[in-house]
């Protein structure tokens, strides 16, 4: 995630009360506004913020977002799966239900996208007819098919989100369920010429990881996420002889959630951690000073003002303590 440059001290220029050294990552001590607000800012606890945006500033590109699960709109979302043998090939589909768990960089205006896990089950069985016609045929089904990121919780990325467009590449898959099939004549030899049998059970989840790029759309509104993930991908049959077929799994994958921002999530991904307290730092003006200060974007200040009062001090502070567990 990146940061802000500091902001400078000249944000305070023309304020009321006399000049002090200015604290790194915490508002100079020059206050505009009532004599009331002067006062109090005056006895807050400048020391303790200049720790906390010390440490801050340390360990902030170190945390990442929380993921959070997708659902999958099973109304909108089908895998067709191509399963070719010895030049003859055949198309089946389902819809797909099961999630999608990412984290964003922020829920509001992200630009990058991390992918933690995914799990599409399909909601029918599959069934395939390929014919040869007096030469042969190959009959197969498949039941209780799943396709399973390979490592869950293990992420990707991050990787950029441009025009509401990313791509992940390399990304591994199990798949799970049951695939039965029956050949004969052509499709028979080419079979056994691989050293498989005509008729067989296989599990799927024996036919080991597979890799493949998944592209797809991301956007939002309202914090809610709308996830658009297009998988295609072809593997061999058998890897040792292309030739003998392949299976292409491809087709969309889609789903949304709301997200929502919990007190003291200032930067607006989803979760309150060490990087809301280093954004804190900077957005920290003081009490009755409602405009952000330089280094501080309106949305992280609006982040910041946890007791809804139009500004960002040390009342707002203390509840986003309470938040970390300071």
């Amino acid at each position: 995630m990146s940061r802000s440059t500091l902001h400078d001290d000249s944000r305070f220029d023309g304020a009321l009360s006399e000049p002090r050294t200015p604290v790194r990552g915490c508002p100079a001590t020059r206050v505009v506004g009532s004599d009331r607000a002067r006062r109090q800012f005056a006895n807050s606890d400048l020391v303790r913020c200049s720790v906390v945006a010390a440490f801050a500033i340390l360990i902030a590109s170190t945390v990442s977002a929380d993921p959070f699960a997708v659902p999958v709109d099973s109304s909108q979302s089908t895998l067709y799966f191509q399963l070719c043998v010895a030049g003859r090939c055949d198309t089946d589909s389902s819809p797909v239900s099961g999630y999608s768990a990412i984290a964003l960089d922020c829920v509001d205006d992200p630009t990058q996208i991390t992918l933690y896990d995914f799990y599409f089950q399909l909601t029918n069985n599959l069934s395939w007819y390929l014919s040869w016609g007096f030469l042969g045929s190959l009959s197969a089904t498949a039941t209780g098919v799943s396709v399973l990121y390979a490592w869950p919780g293990l992420p990707q990325g991050p990787v950029p989100v441009t025009t509401d467009q990313f791509t992940f590449t390399g990304v591994p898959s199990n798949a799970t369920g049951l695939l039965t099939y029956h050949a004969v004549g052509v499709p028979c030899a080419a079979l056994q010429g691989s050293g498989y049998p005509c008729d067989d059970t296989r599990d799927l989840a024996d036919e080991g990881t597979q890799y493949g790029d998944m592209t797809g759309t991301l956007s939002t509104a309202s914090r809610v996420v709308y996830l658009v993930s297009t998988i295609d991908r072809t593997t061999p049959l058998d890897p040792n002889n292309p030739s003998l077929g392949t299976l292409r799994v491809y087709g969309t994958v889609r789903g949304q959630a709301y997200v929502p921002r919990p007190p003291g999530d200032v930067d607006g991904d989803g979760d309150v951690d060490t990087t809301d307290l280093y954004w804190f730092g900077h957005c920290m003006a003081g009490p009755e000073i409602t405009v952000p200060p330089p280094g501080c974007s309106a949305y992280r200040f609006a982040g910041s003002d946890l007791d809804s009062d139009g500004d960002a001090d040390l009342t707002d502070f203390a509840v986003l303590a309470l938040q970390l567990g300071l």
